[in-house]
């Protein structure tokens, strides 16, 4: 049976307690992965897709698949919290937290950490329900917001794990900050300049971000365009966002944003096209799916020198 080892944030670095235990013949780990979201056209997770179901494509090139990690491997939720504003808010996403981990299977584990003040492990991966209640009730709202600050950190760390392990790692970062909580220039022409700057380090990761951004109260031109930028930048991770408009639309965001990763698909590959630090084109397609569905995915990598 298959179970995600236990690790830890310590500073900016990941630590593995012990490897994840994996089944048996689990072939050398793939020089790149590639997150890929398969969705009915009724916004369900599509189920049992093998390898052989995905064609690959880089930069124009058949490339031929060496792993595909399905809704039915491991995978890993953190829960990155960096809220700090109208408790209101908080505690809606709380307590659909609570309510959604009750009917996760067993194949799921979730971590729980904050990003207000640096990046800070709260409660470590578990799929024990007290403990993760615990931790999503009780973690600290105070102090000085860190989305724009930390969402290259998450993403570095979490690619690191996947990377070298059977497991799907599929963030998500729940924040109500507002533009104007950060540096002065973010509000500014060169804000462009730095969530240009963001994606192109994203696309060196293979992590998709998933975001739910809580309501705030000053939603102005700065803000939507800012929201704006957070929705590129998750998708260029193959990830997407949602941005709830009150209390009502927080369940609907959280149910989405869970149902996306339920169907997503982690497909790992071997090139020798493959050309560390230059920006390359991936295409995925779909074979033999019955019904429509839709296919998402990360159409640009990066592989790092």
């Amino acid at each position: 049976m298959t179970r995600i080892a236990s690790f830890a944030l310590v500073g900016l670095f990941l630590v593995l307690a012990s490897l994840p235990l994996a089944a048996d013949n689990v072939p050398a780990q793939p020089a790149m992965k590639v997150p890929v979201r398969v969705m009915d056209k009724q916004g369900n997770p599509v189920m049992n897709l093998k390898m052989e179901n995905f064609t690959l494509q880089l930069d124009k090139k058949p490339v031929g698949l060496a792993s595909c990690n399905g809704p039915e491997s491991p995978v890993l939720i953190p829960l990155v919290f960096d809220t700090t504003g109208d408790l209101t808010y908080i505690d809606a996403i709380r307590k659909e937290l609570v309510k959604a981990i009750q009917g996760l299977p067993p194949n799921v584990q979730l971590m729980v950490l904050t990003a207000n003040d640096g990046l800070k492990v709260v409660q470590n991966n578990t799929g024990d329900k007290a403990l993760l209640t615990q931790a999503i009730t009780t973690y600290n709202t105070k102090g000085y917001p860190g989305f724009m600050e930390n969402v290259l950190n998450v993403a570095e760390q979490m690619h690191k794990l996947q990377a070298n392990h059977t497991i799907r790692v599929c963030p998500i970062l729940i924040t109500d900050s507002e533009i104007y909580r950060y540096r002065k220039q973010y509000t500014t022409a060169d804000f462009n300049t730095e969530a240009d700057r963001y994606e192109s380090k994203l696309k060196e990761t293979s992590v998709p971000l998933f975001v739910v951004r809580l309501p705030i109260g000053n939603n102005d031109q700065f803000n939507r365009n800012y929201e704006g930028a957070i929705r590129e930048m998750v998708r260029v991770t193959g990830g997407e966002a949602e941005f709830p408009m009150g209390v009502t639309g927080v369940p609907v965001a959280l149910s989405n944003t869970l149902r996306r990763i339920m169907g997503t698909y982690i497909l790992g590959f071997t090139s020798p096209d493959l050309k560390p630090g230059k920006e390359q084109r991936i295409k995925v397609e779909l074979q033999g799916a019955a019904g429509d569905v839709d296919v998402e995915y990360q159409k640009n990598i990066k592989p790092r020198k």
